[in-house]
């Protein structure tokens, strides 16, 4: 890249920086809620409401031939409010600095600061992405906090001065009395004897009970997976003569692993280790003695709101709505400059908070 006004023109760096791969995107790919993904939608407003609808197991009432429809109750519709977050990043590069660094990782001169200033690009859409990434990790706890400083917000899943919530109910939480008959998680998942798989299909009762569709995915760390394996029930369930999962898959440069067990057919583990830094403490997305548990996700089920924002790239430039995730860059001078812009509005909807389980499996 050589940075010219043209490779500056708006369109251009949100084009190119929205191509820019990033290594912390897996739970957004997830549940296809990607920077203009099937799962994203755009509001104009930054405060409203949206809706949450769950489903029915009633059986219809039968009736006589000719007799009159039977009334039924018509099917409450909860509400969540929501206020979306907004994230706008600014970094300031000097041309007579970039003109006399040399290409990271080489020697020679870096030419104009082109490699410099792609790397700088790079890291403001990481930010984004990792921010992204921290909603729905949060969204799978149930909330996330953050507390107002200035201008600045302060995020963190939890000990922040505001809260947002996404309903997940109490019972889907902690030790995750889902039907209020009693705790699922009773027994440490780390000792060996506990019977997971009995809490699995628990869970996979109650889900069904709740919003029709059954255990699907089951998020938790490496530390937490380590239960697992070593699992007599687990075992015993796969055979003396096998591996006690089913299949095991790796994406290391993603921090990804998933798993199958042989008990426990049709559910696929997420053994996810990626972090966020909040408020400069790296932290696991998924933490550690906790695991999610949740349905086949779809846009019926988990969205991603993409808020819009008026822009104006430089001065004079008519003001345009830019959705989601947007990227440019402007020329300044005295002294002579390159200023790229991140900005991002987004925030997760969970349309059926019913749906998402995250147990405490130690206690």
């Amino acid at each position: 890249m050589t940075v010219t006004s043209k490779s500056l023109q708006p369109a251009v760096v949100n084009e190119r920086v929205s191509r820019i791969v990033v290594n912390n995107d897996t739970v957004q790919e997830f549940f296809g809620v990607k920077p203009g993904g099937p799962s994203t939608r755009t509001v104009d407003l930054r405060t409203g409401a949206y809706d949450i609808f769950d489903d029915s197991r009633e059986v219809a009432e039968a009736s006589r031939p000719g007799a009159p429809a039977t009334d039924i109750t018509r099917q409450a519709v909860g509400r969540v409010f929501y206020s979306v977050p907004r994230s706008s990043e600014k970094v300031s590069l000097l041309y007579e600095a970039m003109n006399q660094q040399r290409v990271i990782g080489g020697q020679s001169q870096d030419m104009s600061g082109a490699v410099f200033t792609s790397e700088q690009e790079r890291i403001i859409r990481q930010r984004q992405s990792n921010m992204r990434e921290f909603q729905l990790a949060a969204m799978c706890r149930g909330s996330y906090t953050y507390t107002r400083t200035g201008d600045r917000l302060t995020h963190g899943f939890s000990g922040g001065a505001e809260t947002v919530n996404f309903q997940i109910p109490a019972g889907n939480l902690n030790q995750m009395d889902m039907l209020g008959d009693g705790d699922i998680i009773t027994d440490s998942w780390a000792t060996a004897s506990t019977n997971i798989l009995d809490d699995c299909w628990e869970v996979d009762d109650a889900l069904v009970e709740l919003t029709g569709r059954g255990l699907s995915h089951i998020f938790l760390n490496s530390s937490t997976w380590r239960y697992i394996p070593a699992n007599t029930q687990v075992q015993n369930e796969a055979g003396s003569s096998n591996t006690p999962f089913e299949t095991l898959q790796s994406d290391p440069q993603r921090g990804l692993h998933t798993a199958t067990l042989a008990g426990l057919p049709g559910v696929t583990w997420h053994i996810n280790n990626n972090r966020v830094a909040l408020a400069g403490t790296q932290t696991k997305l998924f933490g550690a003695n906790k695991v999610t548990f949740m349905t086949e996700m779809d846009s019926t089920m988990v969205r991603y709101m993409e808020c819009g924002e008026p822009v104006a790239e430089w001065e004079g430039r008519p003001k345009t709505m830019r959705y989601g995730e947007y990227y440019w860059a402007r020329e300044l001078v005295d002294p002579d400059r390159v200023e790229i812009h991140g900005l991002s509005n987004g925030l997760p909807e969970l349309l059926v908070p019913k749906a998402i389980a995250t147990g405490d499996v130690t206690s």
